[in-house]
């Protein structure tokens, strides 16, 4: 949304974010990114607050970006504002690039079924969709939960999935890789609860 809201104003430097599922904050706290470019790149300032209800302000260096990470993560604030630095652009031009970004990600990405995005990190020099994809796990399915076969680095609910089945999707995902290639799998996705 916050994507085509900034096309339509003819602001490009959020293209990159077109399709990526999720809030701002959620993108902020992830450093979400896509195609050379993230979050890390536009944001200047956000304002969050705790759970005393106390306020701050951190700019971008305060944030401290990393690859799907920054500072927020894993603590307990909540975004309550962005803002970016974006680039006066041609409105045709910047929807001509997110159309672009849209088809490679239906055509490589499985929208068909509720997901929540890559799973897991690249790990430095290669991807963790190629090393799924080369442990034999596509279609891979535990309780409504499975590896996707159209991308190997998403977990699909085919209907019914738990928690409880993509963790242990996740787990077994994580544990064959290790066994073939001795490369651990960090997760992309952030777990909350127990």
């Amino acid at each position: 949304s916050l994507s085509l809201h900034a096309a339509n104003q003819g602001l490009s430097g959020l293209e990159f974010a077109i399709g990526i599922p999720g809030t701002v904050g959620g993108a902020i706290v992830m450093n979400a990114g896509a195609h050379g470019s993230g979050m890390a790149d536009i944001v200047t300032n956000v304002t969050v607050m705790d759970r005393g209800g106390n306020f701050f302000e951190l700019t971008n260096s305060d944030l401290e970006f990393s690859y799907r990470s920054s500072k927020l993560k894993g603590k307990e604030y909540i975004v309550i504002e962005a803002v970016f630095k974006l680039k006066n652009g041609n409105v045709t031009e910047i929807k001509s690039k997110m159309d672009a970004y849209l088809s490679m990600r239906k055509a490589k990405q499985p929208w068909q079924y509720p997901n929540a995005g890559s799973v897991f990190k690249n790990p430095p020099g290669d991807s963790a969709g190629r090393l799924i994809e080369a442990i034999g796990a596509k279609g891979w399915q535990i309780g409504g939960a499975q590896v996707s076969q159209i991308h190997a680095n998403f977990i699909i609910n085919r209907g019914g999935a738990t928690s409880q089945d993509v963790l242990a999707l996740m787990e077994k995902v994580k544990e064959e890789v290790k066994q073939k290639f001795n490369i651990v799998l960090e997760p992309e996705v952030l777990i909350l609860g127990g």
